[in-house]
């Protein structure tokens, strides 16, 4: 079978999935995307976070939580209005949400420690897996936000942080692209973790599974039956896209 070319990931499937002239103009053509205040601040809180997830700056991590704000360690501070300046979200509303934001999502079990000490965990973990093997056949390339590795229960933890206007509804919730390829990644990676559940958080919301509308949307477990289906599905993409044109 042919070697995979094209890198897929979730967004750039479902845009090839929803409009066939938007993929080409994003992926084959290379135009700029127009990008949005909510996708300038969300790349900005992503950016802190990979930071602040480095174990030898927790000591900035404990000091932010102790005192309850984004803003009481300087460094932090700057590569918040530095970034924010070079996008234009720099103004009071956007630097405030953008504040609340990332509190939001280092109050909750940054560090993965709830469950238990993990054995190992990442910030910003990048995978690029090609299987080409048989009938099953893709490219596979992003990252996980944060991943914690639970060596005792066999437990993979994948989480990511949002920062959209909403939670997930409909297909997004019950058959969630991300929650199939980063599964899909770790069960590559990390094999010996046969438990994996994702995690997504919704920074704009109260991150209490007992809230009323709560920004934590926890994922069923995949069971390997599901991950095979969708690498059949993967290959099926793969094909299209690898020979995909304009016409």
């Amino acid at each position: 079978m042919t070697e995979p070319q094209t890198p897929l990931s979730a967004s750039r499937i479902k845009t090839a999935q929803s409009c066939s002239w938007l993929y080409w103009c994003k992926y084959k053509l290379g135009l700029p995307e127009k990008s949005n205040d909510g996708a300038r601040r969300g790349s900005i809180c992503h950016l802190v976070f990979e930071v602040l997830g480095v174990p030898k700056r927790k000591k900035y991590f404990d000091e932010i939580i102790k005192s309850q704000d984004v803003f009481s360690i300087p460094s932090i501070k700057r590569l918040i209005f530095k970034h924010a300046e070079k996008e234009g979200v720099d103004d009071a509303e956007n630097i405030q949400m953008m504040k609340e934001m990332i509190f939001n999502g280092l109050s909750y079990d940054f560090f993965g420690g709830d469950l238990s000490e993990p054995t190992e965990e990442y910030s910003e973990k990048d995978f690029d897996i090609i299987k080409n093997d048989g009938e099953i056949s893709y490219k596979i390339r992003g990252f996980i936000d944060k991943l914690f590795l639970y060596k005792d229960q066999k437990f993979a933890l994948i989480r990511d942080f949002k920062t959209s206007k909403d939670v997930f509804k409909g297909k997004d919730h019950t058959d969630n692209l991300q929650d199939l390829m980063y599964s899909l990644a770790v069960r590559d990676l990390f094999p010996e973790y046969a438990n994996r559940v994702s995690e997504f958080l919704f920074l704009k919301f109260d991150l209490d599974l007992k809230a009323k509308k709560t920004g934590i949307v926890r994922m069923e477990p995949l069971d390997p039956d599901e991950l095979v289906g969708f690498e059949l599905q993967l290959t099926e993409i793969q094909k299209y896209l690898d020979n995909f044109t304009e016409r």
